[in-house]
């Protein structure tokens, strides 16, 4: 991964951590996703749908919860969409071959770590996790789509975007019922 990205991804994982730690439900700033090219966009949305699959996945095994199951088969959706979109434009997909938490990044593995520990320590607290990752998810996604990007990657920008407002009410959902 080249120097812009591991520094984007170290901002990024940074405040999710700083705003976990503070117990805020914060989203990245604004400033923390700016997508240089397409490229750059597409190989970072894809490790980020997969970090909230992977988590979600994760929470769905120890808590039997709907939401995680159900989310969890949302986010490999959107994975796909950015794959197609990665092939289509003939990039290298990051993901290729990491297993469940596996990420070669290793600042998204420290956040994913970090997220699922917090997690796997109640069901009220991995419904927390949900919503600051479709938070974060959603503030990149609009951060991108103001870029302009093609037609092709509007259209599945937008679609995830409304994918992450439906999870985020659905961890919201939860949250309430449990608290």
């Amino acid at each position: 991964m080249n120097t812009k990205k591991n520094i984007r991804a170290t901002a990024i994982a940074a405040t999710a951590v700083a705003a976990l730690g503070a117990g805020l439900l914060a989203a990245a700033p604004a400033n923390a996703t700016e997508f240089t090219d397409t490229e750059d966009l597409l190989t970072f949305m894809v490790q980020e749908e997969k970090m909230a699959r992977d988590l979600y996945l994760e929470f769905a095994d120890e808590y039997d919860v709907r939401q995680f199951t159900n989310i969890a088969k949302s986010e490999q959706k959107h994975m796909d969409a950015v794959r197609y979109l990665l092939d289509l434009y003939g990039y290298d997909d990051p993901t290729v071959g990491d297993p469940i938490g596996g990420f070669d990044n290793p600042d998204i593995q420290a956040l994913y770590d970090e997220l699922l520990a917090k997690g796997m320590t109640s069901l009220y607290k991995a419904a927390k996790v949900g919503i600051t990752v479709e938070k974060v998810d959603i503030a990149d996604l609009k951060d991108a789509l103001a870029d302009n990007p093609a037609a092709d990657v509007t259209r599945v920008l937008q679609n995830l975007k409304s994918g992450s407002t439906n999870h985020l009410t659905a961890f919201r959902n939860l949250r309430n019922q449990v608290s």
